[in-house]
């Protein structure tokens, strides 16, 4: 099985992490696969710009430059008949100004690249409320560490999918979370959300610290995008998943993903 740099790029930090404390020099061999397009869409609740990002996946052996798409022809629609027509903005970014997703529609993204075409359809999932975000102290043996705690209740009798993606000084966690309520459904729920730095450590939050907690309320195919992601990323000795490409939900062997998703941003300052 082959998988495309894109994703190994992603999954690499946390497998270089698990090897570290060995010994054995690993020649690890990925099989290479052709470049395929990679879409990466979303569409939210805010109103304002909204974004689709369109590039070309390399080889594994190449460097970590991705080729822009541009020129593509890049709309969504919605169930009700409206279509917005994307501009690119910069080599491989379209933008659409001014435009908000509503909670309940289902939206369809249409990208057209010479005489390829390419469809993603997300449904806008009803929004649930982020109450707060807190900062726990844990202990993994001598050590303790700080985590995040988002706090929220998931409305009973709906399927639900979260996504939450956390900041911590502007600088991006590289954990991946995405959870839904299959055991939990109906629950007051407190999220337990760890930062991580680029070694797969644990980022250590300290006094002063801003930090910035996104929660999105996501599909069920765009959930399954993210957690095998998150699973795989996991990865290595004693656990986790062989690395593959995650499920999209773009058609036409695209990689990537498109999610209309509601979004709401609580931040904090630790002490």
């Amino acid at each position: 099985m082959s998988i495309t740099k894109y994703y190994l790029v992603i999954l690499a930090v946390g497998f270089i992490a698990s090897l570290s404390a060995c010994q054995k020099v690993i020649d690890v061999k990925a099989n290479t696969s052709p470049s395929q397009i990679v879409i990466e869409g979303d569409l939210t609740d805010v109103r304002g710009i909204q974004y689709i990002k369109i590039n070309q996946s390399v080889a594994y052996t190449e460097t970590n430059t991705y080729p822009a798409v541009t020129g593509a022809d890049v709309r969504i629609t919605d169930n009700l008949g409206n279509t917005w027509k994307f501009s690119e903005t910069q080599p491989g970014l379209y933008a659409f100004n001014n435009l908000r997703g509503i909670a309940g529609r289902t939206y369809t993204l249409n990208v057209k690249n010479g005489e390829q075409s390419y469809i993603a359809v997300s449904a806008m999932p009803a929004r649930v409320p982020l109450d707060s975000i807190h900062i726990r102290d844990i202990t993994f043996g001598n050590d303790t560490h700080k985590i995040i705690v988002a706090y929220y209740n998931d409305p009973k009798d709906i399927a639900n999918q979260y996504r939450y993606v956390m900041r911590i000084n502007g600088v991006l966690s590289r954990s991946i979370y995405a959870d839904d309520d299959r055991l939990t459904n109906g629950n007051a729920i407190q999220e337990n959300l760890y930062p991580q730095n680029d070694d797969n450590d644990f980022l250590d939050i300290n006094p002063g610290d801003q930090i910035e907690v996104e929660m999105q309320c996501i599909d069920k195919d765009v959930f399954k995008y993210w957690y095998t992601l998150r699973q795989q990323y996991r990865g290595g000795p004693g656990g986790g998943t062989a690395p593959g490409n995650p499920p999209s939900n773009i058609s036409n062997h695209a990689l990537g993903y498109f999610s209309a998703h509601t979004t709401q941003t609580k931040k904090i300052i630790a002490k």
